[in-house]
């Protein structure tokens, strides 16, 4: 009988069952990696680039502006000197966009930071649009319904539209503090201006107003009235920006 030149086929079965074990090893590793986060949805990642195709455009940053669970690309585009276009690429949307002045004076780039302000899920944007000698002015921006609108501060102000003010002087300082009670999103707005009256002994007069976030918008909740003596600058810990992302003051 002539014999075969290759070798028999059940020589090559344990090789095969090795290659099955392994090729099931991996696939069960994989699913135990997108179940932990790893490299699945359980880790926000950020969304495509999104400055494709536009020139003049640089992405300052990411974060998760519909609360998906996925962080959204941020980026400016510099149309002309003082002139801006925000860009925003939503994990598995179109692009939004809005258009706003810098300041005249100040950094490079308006860009400030994200934060959670309001109390609808998602982060909001906070750009360095006005710039004094010693206020700053704030547009913080909300992605609602696939479009980005201007979030205006709470309580009564002669130019709202002028945006968040932020002070730190020896006139008087302007802040606000993100919080949280229970359930309730909060916010504290803290205003003083310095007393020159000298018939008094107090330096200078702080209002702090807490407000909560209702399905309506803002809700005032509270608000008491601090007097500091002369030389006491304490409250001055309440100028500036106290909120999770944000610097307190700009560079």
């Amino acid at each position: 009988m002539r014999k075969s030149r290759f070798l028999p086929s059940w020589l090559f079965l344990p090789g095969r069952i090795m290659m099955m074990l392994v090729i099931l090893s991996v696939s069960a590793a994989a699913c135990d990696g997108d179940a932990n986060g790893g490299g699945g949805q359980g880790a926000a990642q950020p969304a495509g680039n999104v400055c494709d195709g536009v020139s003049a455009c640089t992405r300052v940053g990411a974060a998760d502006l519909d609360a998906d669970g996925t962080a959204d690309g941020i980026a400016l585009v510099r149309a002309a000197p003082q002139r801006w276009l925000l860009r925003v690429a939503p994990a598995g949307g179109s692009v939004a966009e809005f258009r706003f002045d810098g300041p005249a004076i100040g950094p490079d780039e308006p860009w400030y930071g994200t934060a959670q302000v309001d109390g609808v899920p998602g982060a909001e944007i906070v750009l360095l649009t006005d710039r004094g000698a010693h206020t700053t002015w704030f547009t913080v921006l909300t992605y609602r319904n696939g479009q980005l609108v201007r979030s205006d501060p709470p309580g009564e102000r002669p130019e709202p539209e002028s945006g968040w003010p932020v002070d730190s002087a020896n006139s008087g300082w302007i802040g606000y503090a993100c919080g949280k009670q229970g359930e309730t999103v909060t916010l504290l707005a803290s205003a003083s201006e310095r007393n020159d009256d000298p018939a008094r002994p107090e330096a200078y007069n702080e209002i702090n107003t807490l407000y909560g976030w209702t399905d309506s918008g803002w809700r005032e909740l509270s608000s008491r009235n601090v007097a500091y003596n002369a030389g006491d600058h304490s409250g001055e810990e309440h100028a500036g920006w106290h909120c999770d992302g944000l610097p307190v003051y700009p560079d």
